[in-house]
């Protein structure tokens, strides 16, 4: 995500008193998905493989929150 984009969601968020967890996430690749919480944090974030046999899905890779 460029960095005006991210800004602009961060904003966004803020508004709505929500978090991003996702926002440094730290992984090679784009992000399917963000996971914005309220009243959380995120305390672990795990990739979802992208693959499945040698077939890419998406261009894209998955995350799951553990949130608490």
């Amino acid at each position: 995500m460029n960095e005006e984009a991210h800004e602009l969601l961060i904003d966004l968020l803020g508004k709505m008193a929500l978090k991003l967890v996702t926002g440094n996430a730290g992984f090679e690749g784009r992000l399917l998905n963000h996971i914005a919480v309220r009243g959380f944090e995120g305390v672990g974030l795990a990739p979802l493989s992208n693959r499945t046999e040698s077939t890419d899905l998406t261009d894209h890779i998955g995350v799951v929150a553990k949130l608490r």
